[in-house]
């Protein structure tokens, strides 16, 4: 394949399929899909850069590192970065490639660090005083609208992060949490076909509710201390 030669000639320590393309039992299989997903990493100099074009009517995302920039974002516990470590095919690699990839892997087999107690502690109130928000807003249907639905965007992204999961793209956020939590999924099926604004609210409230279940639940008051400033 033309993209993946002029690849090797530039030299790089690794080149690796990730994506629906690490399914392909063989390299030429790869020619059959509508997108391919291709890590290109270098010995150094080559920070953190992605390319995204159309070659024969497939296209590629392209992403380069060289060692520091892709041990870098590894330590920062980037999701797709640590699920490539994790589940990826090799063309070619080395060892130093090799062993960032087995410590990305454990990573992400371990899942993400722990929420701290005064985060958890600030998102219970948060949410309180968001949901106040809204339900001022009820007679405003675009406000009401723009503002529930980028908490309910929110509140699947922490019941992901609660329960140390890692954050699925967005585009998978809400289909993978059919396999995770039916319940919660089914609540937010619901919210997303209703359109009259106290039944939206009502099952925004149950969904915010069922994260903060083991938590302590929603927290209306926030006792004299630090406070994040975000």
């Amino acid at each position: 394949m033309k993209v993946i030669n002029d690849l090797k000639k530039t030299n790089p320590l690794a080149l690796m399929l990730v994506g629906s393309a690490v399914e392909c039992k063989d390299i030429d299989e790869i020619g059959d899909l509508n997108d391919i997903d291709i890590f290109v990493i270098y010995e150094k100099n080559q920070n953190f850069q992605r390319e995204i074009k159309t070659v024969e009517n497939i296209e590629f995302d392209i992403n380069y590192f060289d060692l520091d920039s892709l041990e870098l974002l590894i330590e920062r516990e980037i999701p797709f970065i640590l699920k490539a470590m994790h589940k990826n095919k090799l063309i070619f690699s080395s060892e130093k490639v090799e062993k960032l990839i087995d410590y990305g892997c454990t990573k992400y087999v371990n899942g993400p660090n722990k929420i701290e107690e005064n985060e958890i502690k600030y998102l219970r109130f948060d949410y309180s005083s968001r949901l106040q928000d809204i339900n001022k807003v009820k007679g405003n249907r675009v406000q009401f609208n723009f503002l529930a639905d980028e908490l309910l965007h929110k509140a699947i992204t922490d019941y992901y992060r609660l329960n140390r999961l890692w954050v699925p793209k967005n585009k998978k956020k809400l289909i993978k949490l059919k396999d995770i939590n039916e319940k919660m999924y089914e609540l937010c099926i619901a919210y997303l076909q209703l359109d009259e604004a106290i039944m939206k609210y009502e099952y925004l409230a149950k969904i915010i509710e069922n994260i903060l279940n083991n938590y302590g639940g929603l927290k209306n008051n926030w006792e004299k201390g630090d406070f994040p400033i975000i």
